[in-house]
């Protein structure tokens, strides 16, 4: 919400009969999963050492293998670039040429609303719409199975609205979403190949509709500029949070934010510019919009890069793999002044003495980030009791409530101890206070956390990031990487499995790289970039994986031990076949 201050929205009235008697008038989607996220960032020459700008990104996604990237140059008459791109994508996205580079970051911004369908009878032909009947559209695919004599008719409807995705409550829901409009993105991806200067960048972005990503971009010019491009609906406060009215044109979105009023910034006075997935705007912004930010990335990268000059590749270098851990920072101190010593026993204060000289930083040798994510952890089951009993009633009508993010329970625990929600509803003749809920979730937190024999389990061993094959094959998996980071820290790192596993058997398996779930999937950076725009420029990058997808091939996986220690590639720019002709070891040519 842009607008902090409003703090007590109201619903708007034509929302009212759509939510229900609980409130709710669907299942709700699963939660972004935790960690996934992007940095990017530029400096300009006026904060480096040689005073030429330096660009960098490192997307945050699934680790794959094969890898989600692939590296490539491509040289035409038109234009010479060279970077990573998706299999099936055309051209490069994220990358740079002889004169520019660029990179990009998720945006966040919520993008799709769904609305209630009023159809005018049972057959649903026909929806209404302003009080006036509409024919609805019907596609259907035969889908044909092994095995199977007879296939299946998958019917879709279609409203002008969107198409029906879901139906709950005896209501029909039709998705508005940018994601269905027609969109030329390959097009910004051959503009910015060929770009040579800031206005060929702002010109190369306009087609890029959705998904919406920050794009960040640098030139041998001099200039930095960051987009935050995309389709951006216009909503009227509070839109799009709850279920919509489908029947009436004044609960559609307004059109979209205008270009020239997307966020964006072109040299701005302090030399940088970043985005780690945080708010893209001051509160004062005048549109309305919601997505899922990330504070403490973005905070991080700010700080740093405000403190720093003379900057090198290096430094950035060592930025990218930071693992400092602003959470940290926030929640312990806050915690500890809310835990009643007198309480705690000999072994539990000699733990609490270890987490009060942690640095926060999530090193892979530290036994600390174990204790503060289990910490987290015991405390949202401690405080967030009432959810789970709310979760474990609505079961069967599949009524979920996920946890609220962190920054919620941050804001509880600093500024609204005396909410309903600090509170055990099993203890039902006693009445909970933050003292007892910090307090006996660290004391839960001694018992339950992940422990090696008697020590806490390093962070590396409850982390333990896997790069899984993409058929959860084990032989053509890697796994037991030693990494530092957390979603929390610029190398943000996470194993989405298990962040808080509750047993050592769980924990040993996952330390000997056993796979024992098909869901388990590790998320980070899955390509890093640093390019220096230099009068010749110089640019590394590195992903997990390698550039064959062959298990066979010695190239599948041989970047994967660079990437863990933080080392990289020297990204060797050719201008012809002959530059750098002893790295060479293949060449294919094709005649017609």
């Amino acid at each position: 919400n842009p607008n902090p201050a409003n703090t007590q929205p109201a619903v708007q009235e034509s929302v009212e009969p759509f939510l229900g008697e609980n409130g709710l008038m669907m299942p709700i989607d699963p939660q972004p999963e935790k960690g996934l996220g992007s940095n990017n960032w530029a400096v300009a020459g006026s904060k480096t050492t040689s005073g030429a700008p330096i660009l960098c990104n490192d997307p945050h996604l699934g680790l794959t293998l094969p890898s989600i990237w692939y590296m490539v140059q491509i040289k035409t008459p038109d234009f010479n670039v060279y970077g990573v791109s998706l299999p099936g994508a055309p051209g490069v996205i994220i990358g740079f040429n002889e004169h520019v580079a660029w990179g990009v970051t998720n945006v966040s911004h919520d993008v799709k609303d769904y609305y209630a369908i009023q159809w005018k009878d049972k057959t649903k032909k026909e929806y209404i719409f302003d009080s006036v009947a509409r024919e609805a559209t019907y596609v259907y695919d035969t889908v044909y199975i092994r095995g199977q004599e007879e296939p299946i008719i998958d019917k879709n409807i279609y409203t002008h609205i969107g198409p029906i995705t879901k139906s709950h409550g005896g209501r029909d829901l039709a998705l508005r979403w940018t994601a269905h409009d027609a969109t030329m993105e390959s097009r910004t991806l051959f503009n910015l190949a060929k770009a040579k200067n800031y206005e060929d960048y702002a010109k190369a972005i306009k087609d890029f509709s959705c998904p919406a990503q920050n794009i960040v971009f640098a030139c041998k010019d001099g200039d930095i500029a960051l987009w935050t491009q995309g389709r951006l609906p216009m909503r009227k406060p509070q839109q799009g949070r709850f279920i919509q009215d489908g029947s009436k044109s004044s609960e559609q979105w307004q059109g979209f934010i205008p270009q020239e009023h997307i966020p964006h910034e072109h040299n701005p006075q302090r030399g940088f510019i970043g985005s780690a997935n945080q708010h893209s705007t001051y509160p004062s912004y005048p549109y309305y919009y919601y997505g899922y930010f990330e504070e403490y990335r973005g905070r991080r990268l700010n700080n740093q890069l405000a403190s720093m000059d003379k900057i090198t590749v290096d430094m950035m270098k060592k930025l990218q793999m930071d693992n400092y851990s602003v959470k940290g920072e926030d929640f312990v101190p806050t915690l500890i002044k809310f835990l009643r010593r007198s309480e705690l026993k000999k072994e539990e204060l000699e733990l609490l003495s270890e987490l009060q000289e942690w640095d926060y930083v999530y090193d892979a040798n530290s036994a600390m980030p174990t204790v503060l994510e289990e910490w987290l952890y015991q405390l949202k089951v401690h405080m967030y009791d009432e959810l789970d009993t709310y979760n474990a009633e609505n079961k069967e009508n599949d009524q979920y409530v996920n946890y609220p993010p962190e920054w919620h329970l941050l804001n509880i625990i600093k500024r609204d101890t005396g909410s309903f929600i600090v509170d055990n509803l099993t203890t039902a003749s006693v009445k909970e206070n933050i003292f007892d809920i910090v307090t006996e979730s660290f004391k839960k937190t001694y018992e339950t956390v992940p422990r090696e024999g008697e020590e806490v389990a390093l962070w590396k061993d409850v982390q333990a990031p896997l790069v899984q094959h993409l058929a959860s094959i084990s032989a053509f998996s890697i796994a037991d990487l030693e990494t530092g980071g957390d979603g929390s820290t610029l190398n943000a790192l996470e194993d989405r499995y298990i962040p808080n596993p509750k047993d050592s058997a769980q924990l040993a398996a996952k330390s000997k790289g056993e796979i024992i779930h098909s869901s388990r999937r590790s998320a980070g950076p899955s390509w890093r970039m640093v390019v220096h725009l230099d009068k010749v420029t110089e640019a590394y990058g590195i992903y997990p994986g390698g550039q064959s997808g062959n298990p066979g091939s010695k190239f599948y996986a041989d970047m994967i031990k660079k990437w863990e220690k933080g080392d990289y590639h020297r990204l060797l720019y050719m201008n012809k076949p002959s530059d750098y002709g002893d790295k060479i070891l293949i060449q294919q040519k094709f005649t017609k």
